[in-house]
């Protein structure tokens, strides 16, 4: 399966699982692209810099996000487990 068969069938199987949800718990399943940039920019800051979207809200992105580079672009990934919740093995 090439690069282009894979996100074909990723998107599938991603519609797929989110038209199986409530309607009202959509859209906390999704992560926009205009909420995908603010965690981004957020991440991307260094140390001590100021966020334009709240120190709460760089918190926030630090505390359950991750910003690795591959291949030459960053990629934002969610990591760890809801609080309370059982850590993965």
């Amino acid at each position: 399966m090439d690069g282009q068969e894979q996100r074909d069938k990723f998107y599938e199987l991603y519609d797929k699982l989110i038209a199986g949800l409530a309607e009202k718990n959509r859209d906390a399943y999704s992560i926009h692209q205009e909420r995908y940039e603010k965690i981004l920019s957020a991440l991307s800051l260094e140390k001590g810099e100021r966020c334009e979207f709240g120190h709460h809200f760089k918190s926030l992105c630090i505390k359950n996000f991750k910003l690795q580079k591959i291949g030459g672009q960053h990629v934002v990934y969610r990591h760890g487990w809801p609080s309370g919740k059982a850590s993965a093995p």
